[in-house]
């Protein structure tokens, strides 16, 4: 099971190189300019994961079920065993 995750820690970072190089070719591209390129980057990453999700299917229901989207997750941390009062540290949100 462990050469699953060093072939797991290889391709992430293969894919982190892949990703500088391509940001940074981008960047030559719209002038310089990396937050525009990263911006661009990001949206294109952004629709392409919307349209697979709506050609794999499911997502309209998905979206349905939610009661309404969270505007601030709340804090919830469950005390176990070495925990000490981690209700008291960061206040109780239940």
């Amino acid at each position: 099971m462990s050469a699953v995750y060093y072939l797991l820690a290889i391709g992430a970072g293969l894919g982190i190189t892949l990703q500088t190089t391509l940001n940074g070719q981008l960047a030559k591209g719209v002038g310089g300019d990396s937050v525009a390129a990263a911006l661009f980057s990001f949206t294109a990453g952004a629709v392409c994961l919307g349209l697979f999700s709506l050609m794999r299917g499911g997502i309209v229901t998905s979206l349905a079920q939610l009661k309404s989207p969270p505007l601030c997750p709340r804090l919830t941390f469950e005390s176990g065993p070495g925990d000490r009062g981690a209700d008291q540290r960061w206040g109780s949100y239940r």
